[in-house]
């Protein structure tokens, strides 16, 4: 008999207003996956725009669907092909799929490990909700700029006009940018943190444009 998780779910497209939150089966946990105890989903623009329907030709979506691409916790499953993390690590996820149904903002999200960091210690576990889909977009953009450097850069990073840039999930990289938090060197600004039950409030919050830092999800 399959277990059951609380989740944020939409079932049909619309304002943050038509999130539920509900009872759903728990994810599966693929050869390369783990599966997560989420602790913080970090809430992204892209999360209201999906819940909006604004994704539909970019991303194959599957109806319910639970929205939600940043992720930190605990893992406490493995699949049987994985080896770079163990049982009880705290990590951080970028956790974008190449189809949009099974999101971060639940109490587990199964995630391929490709995408996975160990917490470095000294980062706090909201702030590493915070870092993965921003922090992958200014790294990734000063990237392909040739802009490499140890530091990701907020100036630099100005330079560009806020272009369009595809992120991609990134284990590694993402390894690095919470390094930089362990050291002091790159600072998360939390705007405001909402419990799982009030995320259609998260989203609006995130929707509305006026908040300074990242809306968090806690669950």
């Amino acid at each position: 008999m399959a277990t059951t998780m609380r989740a944020a779910v939409i079932r049909e497209y619309g304002e943050p207003s038509v999130v539920e939150v509900t009872d759903v089966d728990d994810p599966l946990v693929g050869p390369d996956y783990v599966l997560i105890n989420v602790a913080v989903a970090g809430v992204n623009p892209v999360d209201w725009k999906i819940v909006a329907g604004y994704l539909q030709g970019a991303f194959p979506h599957h109806l319910p669907l639970i929205p939600g691409w940043d992720v930190a916790g605990e893992v406490v499953a493995l699949g049987p092909a994985v080896t770079e993390v163990a049982l009880g690590d705290q990590v951080a996820a970028y956790a974008r799929k190449d189809h949009v149904q099974n999101g971060t903002f639940a109490e587990l999200v199964a995630v391929s490990v490709r995408s996975v960091a160990k917490l470095p210690d000294g980062v706090d576990i909201v702030d590493a909700g915070a870092v993965p889909l921003a922090g992958l977009t200014a790294a990734q953009l000063l990237s392909a700029e040739g802009r490499v450097a140890s530091i990701v850069d907020a100036d630099a990073v100005k330079e560009f006009g806020g272009r369009y840039v595809f992120v991609r999930p990134d284990g590694v990289m993402l390894g690095g940018l919470l390094r930089q938090v362990a050291d002091g060197d790159l600072r998360v600004h939390l705007a405001e943190r909402f419990p799982l039950e009030r995320a259609g409030d998260a989203l609006a919050a995130s929707k509305a444009g006026h908040v300074r830092g990242k809306v968090v999800i806690t669950v």
